[in-house]
């Protein structure tokens, strides 16, 4: 489809129903792979990178059935080939997705790269760097990543990701599911999808925990068996109409949607009068309400800008790890904080994501009896303006 052309000016009323989420569907399907026993998974959406995944799953080898709408009927018990071409990689990054789970199973496994030979700073890095890791060699030909895993299997390993990246969460779990010992994933994304992914796992037989949290812990286990599963409601597309009920001053009945996964939008959009019942744990009544009005929405810093300012004040007014201070001065500040988000890294634990502009940073360091005051100044500054201050907390220096 080329185009949508979108005549206005209609309240959208009626009944709806949600598809299965895509970004659920994906790596679910290729979860698939890990396993010679078939894999039944439901409420898989009709669109164009569902059938480009299914393409690539019996291009490798794997049979794809559909009994019945929306339901595929996946066996990988003869997959020939292990590689993922460039003709399907470049309509759909997901097809990265196959690469941990053939690694894994096969020992070797080659994905084209999406957009040609260099592969630069961009976030399959962090898949690359986690199956490394493990022990596999990893290198690149003719614009594929070509990947081998030694000759007894993945290895275990912990990986602190300085990105938050949901696919890259999602390969290396499916990696770290056949792979010796523990694997365990800091900074994890914490995405209802990754958190499917990770039940289905577990039904094939995986041991998986921690999943939606920063922390995820996999224990190898020897082999993968079969499952049936149901893909999650999408909730971008519950979200899409929930504001178009409301902005059209319509009302809808959405169903067969999961309303915990939208409980931030279902929260910001009551706040401006948008009238959302939760009729049952599947079904959502929304109209406009009488009058709508206007709030302030702040959304979070992502988690790369957040860690290279953190860093950054960390090498500007640090302390060593036995107390001792290296940075300029000691400093006597007052500090706002709010947030839940935690992120590690060897010498630092934050366990705030949001920071109020031109705020003061509290950092506490996991091993010593100690705090790290620090300015927020420079780049900071920068990456702090139009940060909201409302309902942060004020906390004295010690």
């Amino acid at each position: 489809m080329e185009k949508f052309r979108i005549r206005g000016g209609n309240a959208i009323k009626g009944r709806v129903s949600i598809s299965g989420a895509k970004n659920s569907a994906l790596p679910c399907m290729a979860a698939a792979i890990l396993t010679a026993e078939h894999v039944i998974l439901h409420n898989i959406p009709y669109v164009r990178d569902i059938i480009t995944m299914r393409r690539l799953l019996e291009d490798i080898g794997a049979h794809v059935l559909t009994p019945e709408l929306r339901t595929h009927k996946i066996s990988a018990a003869n997959i020939e080939v292990m590689t993922a071409p460039y003709e399907l990689v470049k309509t759909m990054r997901a097809s990265v997705l196959a690469l941990g789970p053939l690694l894994a199973r096969f020992g070797k496994a080659r994905v084209s790269l999406p957009g040609g030979c260099a592969i630069g700073a961009r976030p399959i890095d962090l898949h690359l760097a986690g199956f490394t890791k493990m022990g596999a060699e990893v290198y690149l030909e003719a614009g594929d990543v070509v990947a081998r895993a030694p000759d007894d299997g993945l290895v275990g390993a912990e990986f602190d990701f300085e990105k938050i990246s949901v696919t890259g969460t999602e390969n290396l779990m499916m990696a770290g599911t056949l792979a010796r010992g523990r694997t365990t994933i800091n900074n994890a994304a914490r995405e209802p999808e990754v958190r499917d992914l990770a039940e289905l796992l577990n039904k094939m037989g995986a041991r998986v925990r921690g999943a939606g949290t920063p922390r995820i812990e996999i224990d190898g286990v020897e082999a993968l068996g079969g499952a049936e599963h149901t893909i999650i409601p999408d909730r971008i597309e519950t979200g899409t109409f929930i504001v178009a009920g409301a902005i059209t001053r319509g009302e809808l009945e959405i169903k067969d949607c999961n309303p915990e996964h939208c409980n931030r939008i279902i929260a910001k959009l009551r706040e401006v009068g948008v009238e959302i019942e939760e009729v049952n744990q599947s079904t959502l009544h929304v109209s406009a309400g009488k009058k709508l009005k206007a709030a302030e929405l702040t959304t979070q810093l992502s988690a790369r800008e957040l860690l290279d300012a953190l860093l950054a004040i960390e090498r500007a007014h640090g302390r060593h790890r036995d107390g001792t201070r290296w940075g300029p001065r000691a400093l006597d500040l007052d500090i706002l904080l709010i947030g839940d988000q935690r992120i590690d890294e060897p010498h630092l634990h934050v366990p705030h994501p949001y920071i109020a502009e031109r705020a003061f940073v509290l950092l506490p360091l996991a091993d010593i009896d100690a705090q790290l005051l620090v300015p927020g100044h420079g780049r900071v500054g920068e990456l702090l303006e139009n940060v909201d201050t409302e309902g942060c907390v004020a906390l004295d220096a010690p």
